[in-house]
């Protein structure tokens, strides 16, 4: 479990399931068509998956929860307070998150979405937050206690 990235960092693309490409500033597009491939998850093989710069955030077709895994790499944004009106926090399930993620898209008094994706194998807390910038553009994403590409090498994701 790497402690490398507790700072997040604002996010420069996103790339979904590896087949679309999305610049950041168009991060609520990207968003809207990461919901649809989890809507359309079951029709599907795959767990759908999005790559938001350092963090991939991907849901289980097996449990239709939601994971997280770190690639490691520099972080340049640092998290700073906010006031715990403009957070939501919802739980790993598919349908939660994906109704949280529209709600974050779509209300400019939600500023910041936490993911809560449980305890790891350490019983750390770990979990992902999307935050908006100063700027409309602008998201930023944190990581925290997530696993790496390594440590997940060797498991599989149902």
């Amino acid at each position: 479990m790497s402690k490398n990235h507790k700072s997040g960092s604002l996010v420069p693309s996103m790339i979904m399931l590896g087949e679309r490409y999305f610049p950041g500033r168009e991060w609520r597009n990207s968003l809207s068509y990461f919901i649809t491939g989890i809507a359309l998850a079951s029709l599907s093989d795959f767990n759908p998956e999005m790559q938001f710069g350092q963090i991939t955030l991907g849901m289980s077709l097996g449990t239709r929860e939601f994971y997280a895994r770190w690639s490691g790499g520099p972080a340049t944004y640092r998290q700073a307070p906010i006031d715990p009106e403009y957070v939501k926090w919802v739980g790993n399930s598919g349908p939660e998150v994906a109704k949280a993620l529209q709600q974050f898209m779509q209300n400019d008094a939600i500023q910041m979405l936490a993911i809560n994706l449980g305890r790891n194998t350490a019983g750390e807390l770990h979990y992902v937050t999307f935050r908006k910038g100063a700027r409309r553009g602008d998201l930023h994403i944190y990581g925290e206690n997530l696993p790496t590409v390594d440590d997940l090498c060797g498991r599989t994701r149902e």
